[in-house]
């Protein structure tokens, strides 16, 4: 329709309006739609027999009095319809304005919107109820995207395309932004889950081949034993749930074996000094302090590890032996002395 209301004005009522129709439809150097629509639907004085399209009455007169284009503009709204359900969107308004070019017909080399009988539009049945645009539409150029209703639809249409297009790149911005907080979060658990595995791997006790097989051994040893003071004399056995003297109750003891290869461990992680760095029955034997012999090349006693193996040990006669009760061998020597 074009900005502005229809009133009480300068052009209330006035002959000039119709006479501007032939004018480019001009009001103040302005070329609102709403005037155009007028300039092709309402008779001049005297000429009120003219019928509108779709409509029953005649139609009315420009020069009828005040406010007489307000009136009929809103008759004109009922029977063209208005405030249509079609979205206002660039290509829709595009089209309005191509539609509108598409009834532009060429008169003598000058562009006319609406009937023309004589070449004028002064609103009559002789000469013709439409616009002119002398100015704007001639046979050398076509400036009607430059008229005020087509260059504010245009620019409309240029604004809502570039909202479009910004509101499309938001979308894709936000898309992207929530792939990248989607891809945190699983980076995230993934990373728990990696510290969780590690965790669970180093909190694993660590299998020492030669322990486990010293223990399969033990164990083999333990069952082939059927007497229970056997059994008792061996640290890594024990004599399960029964008073019997006799019988296959010598069972592997699994909470012995595993403080000696804690042990061994331990005394294979320390053994960087002393008698143990000793491998041969040569070194171990030189190892002295002036006639002193430091080290011997033997088997272990009750409280060393591997006993039963031959390697460089502390070769000091005062390795003492600790009984049940807490006494020592050389105590009870200088007691019974």
């Amino acid at each position: 329709q074009g900005r502005g209301v229809l009133g009480s004005d300068a052009y209330s009522g006035g002959a000039g309006q119709v006479a501007n129709c032939g004018t480019d439809d001009a009001l103040n150097n302005k070329r609102p739609l709403a005037y155009a629509i007028m300039c092709v639907s309402m008779a001049a004085n005297t000429q009120n027999t003219l019928k509108l399209t779709n409509d029953k009455d005649n139609a009315q007169e420009w020069e009828a009095g005040n406010n007489a284009e307000k009136t009929v503009y809103h008759k004109i709204q009922n029977i063209c319809g208005c405030k249509g359900t079609i979205k206002a969107t660039a290509a829709a308004l595009r089209a309005a304005v191509q539609a509108i070019h598409s009834k532009v017909t060429m008169v003598n080399n000058v562009g006319y919107l609406g009937q023309t009988i004589s070449g004028d539009c002064t609103g009559s049945a002789t000469t013709g109820v439409c616009v002119k645009y002398t100015g704007t539409i001639t046979h050398d150029k076509d400036d009607l995207n430059k008229l005020t209703f087509a260059a504010l639809a245009l620019e409309a249409a240029d604004e809502l395309e570039q909202r479009t297009d910004e509101e499309k790149q938001d979308s894709i911005k936000r898309t992207e932004l929530d792939n990248t907080i989607k891809a945190a979060y699983a980076l995230t658990h993934e990373a728990e889950a990696l510290h969780k595995a590690l965790t669970s791997a180093a909190a694993q006790p660590k299998i020492n081949p030669e322990s486990a097989a010293k223990a399969a051994k033990a164990a083999v040893d333990c069952s082939s034993i059927t007497k229970k003071a056997a059994c008792q004399t061996k640290a890594e056995c024990t004599w399960e749930g029964t008073d019997k003297s006799e019988g296959d109750h010598c069972k592997l003891n699994e909470t012995a074996v595993d403080q000696q290869a804690t042990q061994t461990q331990g005394n294979r992680t320390k053994a960087t000094t002393g008698c143990a760095v000793h491998k041969d029955k040569t070194t171990c034997k030189n190892d002295k302090t002036g006639d002193k012999q430091n080290c011997a090349f033997r088997q272990g006693k009750d409280n060393e590890d591997d006993k039963v193996r031959e390697k460089c040990r502390n070769g000091s006669f005062l390795v003492q032996k600790i009984r049940p009760h807490g006494f020592c061998i050389c105590g009870i020597a200088v007691l019974g002395f």
